[in-house]
């Protein structure tokens, strides 16, 4: 139930500037315990809360959310965190796997929607 990055590099810092920037959080020993296994390094949730809705009302009406655009987002998100974090000296394997499962889940999600 966390999901603000808790360390990593900064994506935004890195896309302005072509520079890396590492992110620091705070968080107790039990939610570092738990989180630290399925969290991408430096991944925050992406997109409005808009997009990740499938119909959204805009004040006189209903229309589509944003879902395939989101997860397309994601994904790409996802994939530069990826290629900056991979050669940190504190990137592991579990990272590794805990990418690849989401790249993973998030392809297949994105799947249903095109």
């Amino acid at each position: 139930m966390y999901d603000m990055p808790l360390y990593g590099p900064d994506e935004s810092y890195y896309a302005e500037r072509g520079e890396i920037r590492n992110l620091g959080g705070v968080a107790d020993y039990t939610t570092l315990e738990r989180y630290v296994p399925e969290f991408i390094p430096g991944a925050d949730q992406p997109g409005d809360w808009s997009a990740r809705q499938v119909r959204v009302f805009t004040g006189t009406g209903y229309e589509p959310g944003g879902i395939p655009k989101h997860l397309k987002n994601s994904i790409e998100l996802i994939e530069r965190l990826w290629k900056l974090s991979r050669g940190m000296d504190w990137f592991m394997d579990f990272h590794e796997h805990a990418i690849k499962r989401e790249l993973d889940a998030l392809r297949n999600e994105l799947k249903k929607w095109v």
